[in-house]
């Protein structure tokens, strides 16, 4: 064996003395945040851009071919694979079978809007969605409070004696990319149904009761994405709306709710206004509206709006609007 000198010794005797202390050390308090200022970085001086549209159509996506797009539908009509035949019930998940529907009487159709645009850099503009629906005088639909309708009796003499004209059917949306729809363009009642990790599966929608509580204390069901392990916790609402936090009843531009109003009808630059604006815009600065707030930040373009409708209240009559895209500013 080597010999080791005295002082290698006592130098090596010291580093293990060191490494010990070090390993033994209590550990040291963590520092709080230390803030760095960047100063003001000023964007304004880059040339504005604003929303602008491309071409927008009716679609289906319920076409039957594997992994297709959606096609365009023209003449325009807006179908409905759950409505065929007759002597219909209402919808409900057990009837339809294919998860287009929920419990709630929302159904959605087989088609959607396609949207090819611009995005915005300021949050001044956006591009919206609304229905118009256009009453004449005498027409027992003429105040009826909106939220976006199909208006009964399309079609038919407006009068108090006709009894079709005294029902409305609420339109929904939902944003979607083209590969979300193709992946469900074979989806059929029974036997193909949506799968429950499709954004087109339809959620359960939570409406305030009479005491303006929600059911089960707004707490949303395990179904859809929130059937995928892992789990943390079921999503709980607080206000009433559907449990995907991201499907739209359609605004009206002749609102006559207070509590719906369209958002011209607000003061500018007010709450209400605001919100209005932002909760029927498809397409603002951070993307497309994937959520319930219209703040969503969909990376996709162009855009599809799965067209749905809610069947509580109808009745046997034909319905019928116009839905409206348009680059608007707030």
């Amino acid at each position: 064996m080597p010999r080791i000198k005295l002082k290698e010794r006592i130098t090596r005797l010291m580093l293990a003395a060191l490494i010990l202390q070090i390993a033994t050390r209590p550990a040291q308090a963590v520092l709080g945040p230390i803030a760095i200022p960047t100063g003001d970085v000023d964007l304004s001086i880059l040339a504005p851009v604003s929303a602008d549209i491309t071409a927008a159509g009716l679609t289906k996506w319920r076409n039957g071919v594997a992994n297709t797009p959606p096609t365009p539908v023209v003449p325009p009509k807006l179908t409905f694979a759950y409505i065929t035949g007759s002597n219909l019930a209402l919808p409900t998940r057990a009837v339809c079978g294919d998860n287009s529907c929920n419990d709630q009487g929302d159904l959605w159709s087989d088609n959607a809007i396609q949207l090819d645009f611009k995005k915005p850099n300021s949050i001044g503009s956006a591009i919206l969605i609304y229905t118009n629906n256009v009453s004449v005088p005498g027409d027992p639909l003429g105040n009826a409070s909106l939220r976006g309708g199909l208006v009964g009796g399309n079609g038919g003499p407006a009068d108090q004696t006709n009894p079709a004209r005294a029902s409305v059917i609420p339109l929904i949306w939902k944003a979607m990319s083209a590969a979300d729809l193709a992946a469900v363009s074979t989806a059929t009642l029974h036997t193909n149904p949506i799968p429950a990790s499709s954004p087109a599966f339809m959620y359960t929608e939570l409406n305030q009761l009479g005491s303006g509580t929600l059911p089960n204390n707004g707490l949303c069901p395990s179904e859809g994405l929130n059937t995928v392990p892992p789990l943390v916790a079921l999503p709980k609402r607080i206000t009433s709306g559907f449990c995907d936090f991201s499907t739209h009843y359609f605004l009206d531009q002749n609102n006559t709710d207070p509590n719906n109003l369209w958002y011209t009808k607000y003061a500018s630059n007010t709450a209400k206004h605001n919100g209005s604006f932002d909760y029927a815009s498809v397409v603002g600065p951070f993307g497309v509206n994937t959520t319930e707030q219209g703040a969503g930040a969909g990376q996709f373009n162009p855009a599809y709006l799965l067209l749905g409708t809610n069947l509580t209240n109808a009745i046997q009559t034909h319905y019928g609007t116009t839905i409206n895209v348009e680059v608007l500013i707030r």
